[in-house]
């Protein structure tokens, strides 16, 4: 009898532990230059910890893309418009 209940503790604990799963991060980064019309494109993937949920992974991508547009818009110094699409993995 006790190893039956002692199973069965195990086996319902087992169904609340949550299987690790890795995330990534992949960024599509557009930057167009508006007097010529010319483009550059960049797709980047990055690992995200797998210590995440899937909300957090997705919270931490988010944050990405808001990060890597500001920088653009820094490194352009307002010459060009840029778009930044991420999304997980």
């Amino acid at each position: 009898m006790k190893k039956i209940t002692l199973l069965a503790a195990v086996v319902i604990a087992a169904s609340f532990a949550s299987c690790k799963k890795s995330y990534s991060c992949e960024c599509k980064f557009t930057a167009t230059d508006p007097s010529t019309g010319d483009k550059y494109t960049k797709t980047e993937t990055q690992a995200i910890s797998e210590k995440m949920k899937e909300k957090q992974a997705a919270a931490a991508c988010n944050q990405t893309a808001k990060q890597v547009t500001a920088n653009a818009y820094g490194l352009a110094d307002g010459e060009l418009t840029v778009e930044t699409e991420c999304g997980i993995k």
